[in-house]
């Protein structure tokens, strides 16, 4: 503990040595500087810093009371002789803390320390006050205080420049000369319940300043209570947010007119559409029974025209395709449907169904994703983001070009798509997911397209959770990255048999999924209504919940109804009925070996 520095300030040698001892002999944590005359003292304050000062009245040269400016906030403790009170009453009104009378005896020494320690305590308080009342002064938030009955004591500052009221105009007044009228008498009423029961009561209140203009305030009200608990006061902070109010109301107004603009864009897109295939699968009928009908042969230059012309309704209608698919992702009417795909399957059929075009401009195909392995996505939007990419890489390919479709190393969720074609200029590639631009350029063989391709299939994979990437150099070819998020199969495990379940999750090994067990029913249920594993093999016969109520309750479960459910059973024919019924998807006969588990589950996890 740190001694507290006193300056003792007494011509009175006996006296002086008096106090040094009574520290000695109680071992009291004081410091002490003795001083015999103003003068002294004076030159003491002037190169020293101290805790206390102890001060005599009658000194050789003046009196105490001529010392008390020098002391510049240091706590005084007045010491005069008996007969004297009244000069102590003077020394307390000019700023000292305590005072002491002196006897013969000097027997005022006894209750020193218990003086030293009242004042020490009080300096503390007093600087501790000061400290917040300098933060209250200083802050930026208006600050308030009232008695319990609301009437004003205090305000800081920031309230006089928030309100424009200085604090003698409100002293005395309650809060209530700022209502604005804005709120009900319900919201003062439930504002005064709140406060009045302990608690702290937060809202944002519309207030009126002094000049009439209406602010909004993000107001605290405290309660203040004293040692019984009672409420005493109550402290009010508040700040003005009335620019942040205005700015988030615009920005609402602006978003809302955004979304409108939107839906009646989408809208539109999605009438013109749907009312021009029509007409148009019919233009294009008829054409073609023209050119073919052998009954009514035309002109092969007629033929030539018609052709050309069915050839731009073909384009027209692939265009409406791709603005109904934009509008229906858009407006949020497609959603995908995510499951496990075996990407080098997916990838064979796209090839497939590209290989007369790749080999009519003799183009190589090349499949290099290995087989079985696994991602996570809607099948049919998926397709159709690589049928677009490899319908944009056959088209900027030349003659020996080749196109490969593979999994790029430490991204196996990603599948790139690469050719050595004429490439894409870097300047353009920036704006080929853009539907406000057309990007649309000749193939190698004179293909002409819609331009909308790009941005439709990275809206598909923004919408997976991916991503869409482009890399590429002019005459290097091109390479376009098609990015879902890595998912691992989650398989829940209802089984109570210790034993088998410990044999199941070794069958599992090979299939590279994580493993969620639960011992019964109702546990079961808990876990894939808060997991959604991607597949439940569940036992039948179980304690608490068995596993025909299991699946009767996820099927009425709209968020986990659509998890495939496998069974585990030794019953008979009668019970896989039951099941199968219920809305179970598959079943396994126990005892079971990996030969019968695997390829049911394989069918939901890839």
């Amino acid at each position: 503990m740190k001694n507290i520095t006193i300056l003792l300030v007494d011509d009175d040698r006996i006296d002086r040595m008096a106090v040094e001892r009574l520290v000695r002999a109680h071992n009291l944590p004081y410091a002490v500087d003795a001083a015999g005359s103003l003068a002294e003292a004076r030159e003491k304050l002037e190169h020293n810093n101290y805790d206390l000062i102890m001060l005599d009245y009658m000194l050789g040269d003046g009196t105490g009371i001529e010392l008390m400016p020098s002391a510049k906030g240091i706590p005084v403790i007045f010491v005069t002789g008996s007969g004297d009170e009244h000069i102590a009453v003077n020394a307390m009104k000019l700023g000292a803390y305590d005072y002491l009378i002196k006897d013969p005896e000097r027997n005022y020494l006894t209750i020193l320390p218990q003086t030293v320690e009242t004042v020490m305590i009080r300096k503390k308080a007093e600087d501790t006050v000061r400290q917040l009342s300098s933060v209250v002064e200083q802050t930026a938030d208006a600050v308030v205080i009232t008695g319990r009955d609301g009437f004003i004591q205090y305000v800081n500052p920031a309230f006089s420049r928030l309100t424009g009221f200085s604090a003698e105009e409100v002293h005395g007044y309650t809060p209530a000369i700022l209502k604005s009228g804005s709120h009900p008498r319900d919201f003062y009423k439930n504002l005064w319940d709140t406060i009045l029961s302990g608690d702290t009561y937060r809202a944002e209140v519309h207030n009126r300043a002094k000049d009439g203009h209406i602010y909004i305030e993000e107001k605290s009200i405290t309660p203040i209570k004293d040692k019984r608990g009672e409420i005493t006061h109550f402290v009010s902070t508040g700040r003005d947010i009335t620019e942040r109010k205005r700015a988030e109301e615009e920005l609402r107004k602006a978003k809302e007119s955004a979304e409108e603009a939107t839906r009646l864009k989408d809208k539109f897109v999605s009438l013109v559409s749907h009312d021009l295939r029509g007409p148009l699968a019919t233009m294009i009928g008829f054409l073609k029974l023209a050119v073919d009908d052998p009954d009514a042969p035309i002109a092969p230059e007629a033929a030539k025209r018609i052709n050309i012309a069915i050839d731009s309704a073909g384009k027209m209608n692939d265009l409406i395709e791709e603005l109904l698919s934009i509008s229906r992702l858009k407006t949020g009417k497609i959603q995908p449907k995510f499951r496990f795909l075996d990407a080098n399957y997916l990838a064979l059929k796209i090839l497939i169904a590209f290989g007369p075009t790749a080999q009519a401009k003799g183009v190589i195909l090349e499949n290099d994703i290995p087989e079985k392995h696994r991602l996570y996505a809607d099948p049919t939007l998926f397709y159709q983001v690589l049928q677009n990419l490899v319908s944009n890489a056959v088209k900027f390919c030349r003659k020996g070009d080749r196109i490969r479709l593979f999994i790029p190393d430490g991204k196996p969720s990603t599948i790139a798509v690469s050719d050595t074609g004429v490439g894409i200029d870097p300047s353009r590639a920036a704006r080929l997911f853009s539907y406000e631009e057309i990007t649309s350029t000749i193939g190698t063989a004179g293909e002409s397209g819609t331009g909308l391709g790009l941005p439709l299939s990275r809206d598909i994979m923004l919408a997976h959770g991916g991503n869409l990437l482009i890399e590429s150099k002019p005459d290097k070819g091109a390479t376009l990255l098609a990015t879902l998020p890595d998912v691992r199969p989650t398989l829940l495990l209802v089984e109570d048999d210790t034993f088998t379940e410990k044999t199941i999750i070794n069958l599992l090994a090979p299939l590279n999924v994580t493993v969620i067990t639960a011992a019964d029913g109702k546990e079961g249920l808990a876990i894939a209504r808060a997991r959604r594993p991607h597949v439940i093999l569940s036992d039948l016969k179980m304690p608490v919940m068995d596993g025909y109520t299991l699946i009767r309750e996820l099927k009425l479960d709209e968020s986990a109804r659509d998890i495939p459910v496998i069974v585990l059973t030794s019953a008979g024919l009668e019970e896989r009925e039951k099941v199968f019924m219920l809305g179970a998807d598959d079943f396994v006969t126990k005892p079971t070996t990996d030969d019968e588990l695997l390829p049911r589950i394989r069918r939901f996890i890839g």
